[in-house]
C-alpha cells in the first residue's frame, strides 16, 4: 500500500468527525470506528468512499444507522 507524493489528488470526503472505541482482549482487539463524512468540495464529484486498511476482520458496514450487506460495499486487500 505505498503512496508517493506525485499521485496524490485530494480526498473524495473529509472527516467532519471521529470516535474510535478500542477493546483490547487476550486473543483479539476489537475497534468501533464512527466516522461523519461529507464530499470534499475541492475534489471530483462522484468519487466513491474509500477506506485504506490491511489485516482486518470487518464485523459490518452501517450507513446512517442502516446496517449495510456485502452486496452494498467492496472489501478487497487494500481496504473497504
Amino acid at each position: 500500500m505505498t503512496k508517493y507524493r506525485q499521485d496524490y489528488t485530494p480526498p473524495a470526503f473529509l472527516v467532519r468527525t471521529a470516535s474510535l472505541d478500542i477493546s483490547i482482549h487476550d486473543t483479539a482487539t476489537t475497534v468501533t470506528t464512527r466516522l461523519d463524512l461529507y464530499p470534499n468540495p475541492d475534489a471530483a464529484s462522484g468519487q466513491p468512499l474509500l477506506l485504506d486498511g490491511r489485516d482486518i476482520t470487518l464485523t459490518s458496514v452501517s450507513l446512517d444507522g442502516r446496517l449495510l450487506t456485502p452486496d452494498d460495499y467492496k472489501v478487497d486487500a487494500g481496504g473497504l
